[in-house]
């Protein structure tokens, strides 16, 4: 076990930088060398310690177990030097070699603990968990990349936006909660490809990557972290021309 706990620390910060805090209580400490998963008070403490941790700045990470027939499922809470809040999850099977599995990390804003309506069961759920967005809200959405389009790149370029969109409906639902990422990915590649700028938009930390459309905002992979609303990209977003 405290094997597998190290390993999990160590992928989770060579994702998001030293962690150099950690919320108590550690549920793994709580209840070592049993298996007995996280209780709900264990994880609604640990997500008011992240809370409270993200306010003050700190990198943290903190973590709950859950123990099934054949599995462990690690679930957490970490936040680095210079990104968002994360969420974390990996998992280690009962079978003999006591392994990590792979890790996942993103971001998770404002995180909760609730209890859905269709679910006996309480989750942890994040503000900005992917979701389907309804017809209205896909149109204002898209005119909002628009916005974006037209003040990095010039109003020359208005349509860009819903001519990719209808050129994608034809193979893909509007209703599909990927709809829109995968407007802004083609996007992207319009202005890379037609346009010859690339990165675009670029990230204003680094100028070296794009930022990606996540969750209604705009995202640094490097730094984990939102740097912008959608319809709000800053005019420092502007690519240069590729030689």
């Amino acid at each position: 076990m405290p094997e597998l706990l190290a390993d999990l620390r160590t992928r989770v910060e060579q994702q998001i930088g030293t962690i150099d805090a950690e919320c108590p209580p550690r549920v793994s400490e709580i209840r070592r060398g049993t298996s007995v998963t996280a209780t709900d008070d264990d994880i609604a403490v640990a997500i008011q310690c992240a809370r409270s941790l993200t306010q003050r700045g700190s990198a943290f990470w903190t973590y709950w177990e859950m123990f099934g027939l054949d599995t462990t499922v690690y679930e957490g809470l970490a936040r680095g030097p210079r990104s968002e809040m994360l969420r974390f999850m990996g998992s280690s099977s009962f079978d003999g070699q006591d392994r990590l599995h792979q890790v996942t990390i993103e971001p998770c804003l404002a995180p909760d603990f609730v209890k859905p309506a269709d679910s006996p069961a309480r989750r942890l759920r994040c503000q900005n968990e992917t979701r389907t967005l309804s017809e209205t809200e896909l149109s204002s959405a898209l005119a909002k990349l628009s916005v974006d389009v037209v003040s990095t790149l010039g109003r020359e370029h208005a349509s860009v936006v819903q001519r990719v969109a209808d050129e994608l409906a034809l193979r893909s639902s509007r209703a599909h909660e990927y709809f829109l990422p995968q407007v802004a990915d083609d996007v992207q590649r319009y202005v890379r490809e037609t346009l010859g700028r690339d990165p675009w938009p670029a990230c204003p930390r680094h100028r070296s990557h794009p930022l990606v459309l996540r969750d209604m905002r705009w995202y640094c992979e490097r730094d984990l972290k939102f740097l912008g609303d959608l319809g709000a990209l800053p005019r420092a977003a502007l690519s240069p021309v590729v030689p």
